[in-house]
């Protein structure tokens, strides 16, 4: 298992506020909602986000 997909699943686990930047440079925040079939879902102010695993570039969590 990736490092990237460990650091996923206990951001998740932990219900962890992120910020994630994706290979086309978008930046997206907000809370780590669950991680299905290699999708982060994500809960923004926006709404849900899903974001495939392949297309995370950086993800940060951030201390509450």
């Amino acid at each position: 298992m990736s490092n990237k997909i460990q650091f996923i699943e206990w951001t998740v686990e932990g219900n962890r506020k992120i910020t994630v930047i994706d290979s086309n440079g978008k930046v997206f925040s907000g809370r780590a909602y669950t991680f299905n079939e290699n999708v982060l879902h994500v809960d923004t102010k926006e709404g849900l986000l899903e974001i495939k695993i392949d297309k995370i570039k950086e993800i940060f969590s951030i201390k509450e």
